[in-house]
């Protein structure tokens, strides 16, 4: 049977139709067992055009070459088919027909060596009938037909002189070759080490597209003067390979099988090889190692090298796994094939800039050679810059049409990435349609995070064929294996997380339909909203680390396909409630809103997982110091959630609201949403249940605030007792309890107990959020102080600065919190007499507190204090009487006449006046502020004794005494 390859424009409508009608003249030919036809129509959805149009080519006995217009326009007509009819057609080894399908120029090419059809020179189309005109073409390529059958039925092919040295590789060799310099000496050592009568064989491993091809085609040129003969085989299919052995065997002078069948052919080869020597045979994408069996004999003088995708498990001289190739060697490729710098150069040829967008490119593509040589291929051929390549490729949209580019000239023309996964993935459904379902669920994962419980523990989150394949562990654990010995999935160095490459995910995605995406990117956020904890606490703050890659991509799905689902909102509030515990809070404000805005055009509102989502942001929006939009978002919240009776988050918004009011000196307004959530919490949830506990917490604040301290000790014992039986004492939550009881301690005097307290929750914060969380921060504020309060002023210098910049980070330089840490900077180098030093950072501190709607009143008033002292200090007696009475109105107001801050203000504003003698109005000042504290602290304390020596000075007639009272 003579095989007849066809070569057509195959974007021509006009030149298919011909064609078809051709194929129906033929069909007598064909039905007579004469010819069989190869076309491009032939290949399958996936498969590897350009490989198969070059097997079709190596079998043909007869090229027919459909000219047309359009067939002069195509490339690959011309400069691949065409090209390759004529030199064949020259050397007698194939029959070349020239088919006039259409009128256009077809002088120069070289094709009046051969017989042109219609014989009368007339285009099939002018014929004043089409059929007639087809018969005659028919018959033409009959006459040739029965040639080529004489010629091989009645003479024996005669055998060639072997043209040694004799090289059949495929490919041009990559003038960017860089990198793997260690794998070719490994291949080579290996080859020629020691003395053996059996054949040397070697395995290149690994998966598609890290470059083992190119590093064995650069061994083969640079030994090339060793070896008589190097054989390149295509072994992806036994059709590719059959192909090649047929062409191969032209070339090594073996006569042609007349009707033999692929295992004469190959006993032929493998015959030959047993007689010959200095020979190097490459199997290219091997899979089926039958074949080795088959086609290489067992002793002789050779070498074979075989490349494959699969895992090989050993009888081999070597087996080199080829890696990933590095960042820097990923640079220079897309550098060098850019033609940016010269081929093989280092990287100081290119400039810092260059190299390092170089870098982020070959970062995208992970070091995937083959997308990396087309990268600079196209940035080469577009005369592109390397950031706008970058900017593109980052965009979704831009991926996979950069991974499907083939390039324009032929020279460079690529075999696109994309391409070179789909006889792959054909492959897989092939042996096991569960591993090509479970690989395309995968390729809408993070490909970098895929924990190996994760799939199966979300089993019920999923439906179809996908639930029934990970809800099956023998199901499960088999396609996996499928997967893994295709290198399409790996197992990371832990033992416990899969990996896939992203160029993987995006090659799987171009095979499947629009429906089929959406489908299996709804599942994916199914998934890991079942997996991803539903309460974001402390003990499960791992778990989230874990699936954190998984949730932040789900995130990227819901935009990229504009997915709709319940799930998907509830995911991302708890991603961006995560955030906001970690401190992260931009990543917070991002998954939070996204999550509010798919909640609030859901078809179907859930009110309570809306009201979940508002409480969030309402918690970040007062940690952000946006108080009014943390009102408007908690009021919202508590709105509907008091929609649904007795439903069981009312007391948080109670609670949360109840800080509000607190912050801005609504003690009254705060007490009573604090009882109503407690009493809420204890009927609900328990005396002992951490709600309680955190509101029974700020309960005590608030009473410390006021100034009732016996009330916040009582509160803080309570509270301080529950944890000690039920909370682990690295918990978070400790420090809360441990800072408001040192604050207790503080106040009372004794200073060492409070430094243990917040020696205690700085070193729970420190392991439990780390050094840089702005919670942290505050710690180190206190521990400073302390440090302060000891005289040891340069460890609290240091301590208050870290502070600060730490807060600086993670809240913004005008966040209230930084005006505190201000205020003590400042407050230090006051009690330095660094008086120009601490001026600045006073006035930094109230501008901060100016600029912030719903700032902290009483810390304001604080500064108001300190800066007014420091005024006094510094003579400047009429600012310093403005501030100190500003600031004793203002508490008074705020904390109330009895306050022992409201008296603290007093005796400062008394120690001024008495500076300035006038003594009859320091003394009712002096006399308030002795009551107040000796109510609150009793005599023996520290702030009682200056009043009592204050008073005493006045009544002589004399100064103050230092210090005056600043504030912390």
């Amino acid at each position: 049977m003579i095989n007849i390859f066809f070569s057509l424009a195959t974007t021509s409508r006009d030149d298919r139709i011909l064609f078809n009608k051709l194929l129906k003249s033929l069909r007598a030919q064909r039905r007579q067992g004469l010819i069989h036809v190869l076309h491009d129509s032939l290949i399958s959805p996936g498969d590897n055009r350009g490989d198969l149009i070059k097997a079709f080519l190596g079998k043909a006995h007869i090229i027919v070459l459909l000219m047309s217009p359009d067939f002069f326009d195509s490339d690959q007509c011309v400069e691949v088919e065409m090209h390759y009819a004529l030199e064949q057609h020259k050397a007698k080894a194939v029959h070349m027909i020239p088919v006039l399908l259409r009128p256009t120029e077809w002088e120069g090419f070289q094709l009046e060596q051969s017989s042109l059809l219609p014989s009368n020179g007339k285009a099939v189309t002018i014929w004043d009938n089409l059929d007639t005109a087809l018969l005659e073409v028919t018959r033409g390529i009959r006459q040739v037909v029965k040639e080529i059958t004489h010629r091989l039925t009645s003479t024996p092919t005669p055998v060639k002189p072997l043209p040694f040295p004799l090289c059949t590789l495929p490919y041009r060799q990559n003038p960017s070759f860089t990198d793997r310099d260690d794998i070719l000496t490994e291949l080579y050592d290996t080859f020629t080490s020691g003395q053996s009568v059996q054949i040397r064989t070697q395995v290149l491993s690994g998966p598609r597209g890290v470059g083992k091809t190119f590093i064995a085609m650069e061994y083969a040129r640079r030994r090339q003067h060793e070896y008589q003969a190097i054989l390149w085989l295509n072994a992806t299919t036994l059709e590719l390979l059959s192909a090649d052995i047929i062409t191969l065997a032209r070339q090594l002078g073996i006569p042609e099988q007349n009707g033999g069948d692929k295992q004469q052919r190959f006993a032929a080869v493998r015959h030959w090889l047993q007689r010959h020597e200095k020979w190097l045979v490459v199997l290219d994408n091997l899979e089926d190692f039958t074949l080795i069996n088959q086609l290489i004999p067992l002793q002789g003088s050779g070498h074979v090298l075989l490349i494959t995708h699969t895992q090989v498990s050993g009888g081999f001289d070597s087996t080199i796994f080829v890696p990933q190739m590095t960042l820097e060697d990923g640079a220079l490729l897309v550098l060098q094939r850019a033609t940016i710098i010269p081929k093989q150069s280092s990287r100081i040829s290119a400039s810092e800039t260059e190299f390092l967008q170089a870098s982020a490119i070959a970062q995208e593509v992970e070091c995937y050679p083959l997308s990396l040589d087309q990268a600079g291929i196209y940035i080469k051929e577009t005369q592109q810059t390397l950031s706008t390549y970058l900017k593109r490729y980052r965009w979704q949209k831009w991926r996979s049409r950069y991974l499907r580019w083939q390039g324009w000239f032929a020279k460079d023309r690529l075999v696109p990435v994309t391409t070179t996964f789909a006889l792959t993935f054909k492959k897989i459904d092939q042996i096991d349609s569960n591993a090509w379902k479970l690989l395309r669920f995968f390729a809408f994962l993070h490909p970098d995070a895929l924990p190996d419980e994760m799939i199966m523990q979300g089993a019920s989150s999923l439906i179809g064929s996908l639930h029934t394949i990970t809800a099956d562990p023998l199901f499960f654990d088999n396609a996996l294996t499928t997967l893994q010995r295709f290198e399409l999935v790996h197992l990371s160095a832990d033992s416990t997380t899969l990996n896939m490459h992203s160029v993987v995910q995006i090659a799987i995605r171009k095979e499947l339909t629009k429906k089929q995406r959406n489908q299996l990117a709804n599942q994916a956020v199914c998934l890991i909203n079942s997996i991803f904890p539903e309460e974001i606490l402390f003990k499960t703050w791992e778990k989230c680390e874990r699936y954190l890659p998984q949730a932040q991509h789900c995130s990227t799905l819901i935009q990229d396909f504009h997915l709709t689902l319940k799930e998907g909102g509830l995911l991302l509030e708890r991603l961006g409630f995560y955030y906001y515990q970690r401190g992260c809070y931009s990543e917070a404000k991002t998954y939070l809103t996204q999550a509010l805005n798919l909640q609030e055009h859901h078809q179907d509102k859930d009110p309570s997982d809306i009201a979940q989502t508002l409480n969030s942001l309402g918690l970040l929006s007062q940690r952000l110091a946006q108080y009014q939009d943390a009102k408007v978002l908690h009021k919202r919240a508590l709105e509907l959630r008091e929609r649904i009776p007795d439903h069981p988050q009312i007391a948080e918004s109670l609670h949360n609201l109840a800080v509000l009011y607190e912050h801005e000196g609504q003690y009254y307004e705060a007490e009573q949403l604090y009882l109503r959530a407690l009493s809420l919490d204890e009927r609900l949830a328990g005396s002992d249940h951490p709600d309680t506990i955190k509101t029974l917490n700020n309960l005590a604040l608030m009473y410390y605030l006021q100034g009732d301290y016996p009330k916040a000790q009582t509160a803080y014992q309570r509270v301080f007792t529950i944890y000690e039986r039920s909370l682990p004492l690295d918990h978070p939550d400790w420090t809360y309890i441990l800072n408001g009881m040192g604050t207790l301690a503080e106040k009372r005097g004794d200073d060492e107990q409070a430094a243990d307290f917040y020696q205690r929750a700085l070193t729970i914060r420190e392991q439990a959020l780390g050094k840089e969380h702005s919670e942290t921060a505050h710690n180190i504020n206190k521990s400073a102080h302390i440090s302060e309060l000891r005289g040891n002023y340069q460890q609290a210098e240091a301590l208050y600065r870290l502070a600060l910049a730490s807060g600086e980070k993670t809240l913004g330089s005008e966040h209230p919190d930084i005006a505190l840490f201000l205020n003590n900077l400042a407050l230090l180098a006051y009690k330095q007499g660094q008086y120009t030093q601490a001026e600045p950072l006073y006035q930094r501190a109230l501008g901060i507190y100016e600029l912030t709607p719903g700032a902290e009143r009483a810390a304001f008033a604080q500064v108001l204090n300190n800066l007014g002292l420091l005024y006094h200090k510094t003579k400047n007696i009429e600012r310093a009487e403005a501030l100190l009475r500003q600031a004793l109105v203002l508490r008074e107001q705020l904390l109330g006449m009895t306050h022992p801050d409201t008296a603290l203000s007093l005796s400062n504003l008394a120690d001024l006046l008495v500076d300035q003698r006038r003594y009859e109005e320091a003394k009712p000042l002096l006399q308030r502020a002795l009551a107040i504290l000796l109510d609150t602290f009793g005599p023996a304390h520290a702030d009682v004794i200056h009043i009592r020596e204050s008073l005493k000075r006045n009544e002589e007639g004399q100064p103050p005494t230092e210090p005056p009272k600043n504030e912390n």
